[in-house]
C-alpha cells in the first residue's frame, strides 16, 4: 500500500510496524484465550472441590436422614439342652 510521494524507506517502516502490530494483536488474543481457558478450568476445579467438601462435611457430621425406627423382633426362645447337638449326645448315652 504505497502512496504517491511516500519515500520507499518510510513505506517499508510503516509496513513493518503494521506487521508487528498484527503480531502483537494475535499474541494478545492467544493469551486472552489461554487465560480464559485457565479461568474456566479453575472455576470447574473450585466447584468440584466445593462439592467434595460438602460431601465430606456431611460424612463427618453424619447429616444423613434418620431411617424410620423398625420395631424390634421378639427375642428367640432359648433351646433347652435336650435339643441341638448337646441333646443329641445325651440321647445316645
Amino acid at each position: 500500500m504505497e502512496t504517491e510521494g511516500t519515500p520507499p524507506l518510510l513505506q517499508y517502516e510503516v509496513n513493518r510496524l503494521r506487521e508487528r502490530l498484527a503480531d502483537q494483536e494475535a499474541e494478545r488474543d492467544r493469551e486472552r484465550r489461554q487465560l480464559t481457558d485457565q479461568i474456566d478450568d479453575l472455576r470447574e476445579r473450585l466447584d468440584r472441590a466445593e462439592e467434595e467438601r460438602r460431601k465430606l462435611t456431611a460424612i463427618l457430621t453424619d447429616q444423613r436422614k434418620p431411617e424410620p425406627e423398625q420395631p424390634l423382633a421378639p427375642p428367640q426362645p432359648v433351646q433347652p439342652a435336650s435339643r441341638g447337638l448337646l441333646g443329641w449326645f445325651r440321647g445316645r448315652g
